[in-house]
């Protein structure tokens, strides 16, 4: 069987980019996660230490959303990369960052990255 874990439609102010404008004013983001873990019995879904705790999760995504870097790309990286270093058992881990409205260039349409690794 598989579990999968969502943080949906984490909302925050962040200063990622590449023009001044969004170093220095930042701008609004909007962050998906979906972990997928295997397990093998019911068991498993009664103990805490043994699933994806979505509370680490949002921990994970304030943390990388708070460090400014040129490209949304190495965000979803940084945060992929803490989510599978602290679980066990996962089959796949899913991140979408959501720049929303960048720099008002794009008539009020959202830019996003997904980054998916499968094991």
């Amino acid at each position: 069987m598989r579990l999968v874990t969502k943080l949906k439609d984490f909302h925050c102010q962040a200063f990622h980019g590449i023009y001044p404008e969004e170093l220095e004013k930042g701008g609004p983001f909007i962050v998906n996660i979906e972990v997928t873990q295997k397990f093998q019995n019911q068991d498993t879904l009664n103990q805490l230490n043994q699933l994806v705790n979505y509370e680490l999760l949002l921990a994970f995504t304030k943390e990388q959303m708070a460090i400014p870097r040129p490209l949304i790309e190495t965000v979803a990286q940084a945060i992929l990369e803490k989510i599978k270093k602290q679980f066990n058992h996962l089959f796949q881990i899913k991140v979408e960052i959501i720049k929303v409205n960048p720099m008002q260039q794009f008539d009020h349409a959202n830019v996003a990255v997904e980054l998916i690794q499968d094991f």
